[in-house]
């Protein structure tokens, strides 16, 4: 049997614009970035087997993991959800004075953090330490470190 593949077209009810998705899944969550031309403060992801839009405001990211091509978005009370965008892309739609990426694998929200180490940094709603990459690679993590230092 000849497998099927539908073009998924989703209606963006701030702009009236249609948007085109792909579906992926991962560990049972299908979620897809939607583009959303008019409302630059906010992603909104579609979770697996449902037309349901969850609403994530981007002060509510507590920071990004990459997974693969994938991306974890991870909020309080270790609440995430799995994107299939790489994090790269995600990293893109997010503003650049809020959001640094301290190592390969980690994005962070700088209004989360609560203390920075040599080669890892606490955050607030997460247990584990982020580590901390090469800041010469890493040079606006550096940079945001070094001018919010007393």
């Amino acid at each position: 049997m000849k497998q099927q593949k539908f073009k998924v077209i989703l209606l963006d009810y701030d702009t009236q614009q249609h948007k085109t998705a792909a579906d992926g899944i991962k560990d049972g969550i299908v979620l897809q970035v939607i583009e959303v031309a008019h409302s630059p403060q906010l992603f909104l992801v579609r979770q697996c087997n449902s037309l349901q839009r969850i609403r994530i405001d981007f002060d509510q990211i507590v920071r990004l993991e990459a997974d693969g091509m994938d991306c974890i978005i991870w909020l309080p009370d270790g609440i995430r959800y799995t994107t299939i965008k790489p994090m790269a892309a995600v990293l893109g739609r997010l503003p650049a004075e809020h959001f640094k990426r301290c190592h390969r694998s980690h994005v962070i929200n700088v209004n989360y953090v609560l203390s920075v180490q040599h080669n890892s940094l606490q955050l607030a709603h997460t247990r584990i330490p982020i580590p901390i990459g090469d800041r010469k690679i890493h040079s606006a993590f550096d940079l945001w470190d070094r001018t919010n230092s007393l």
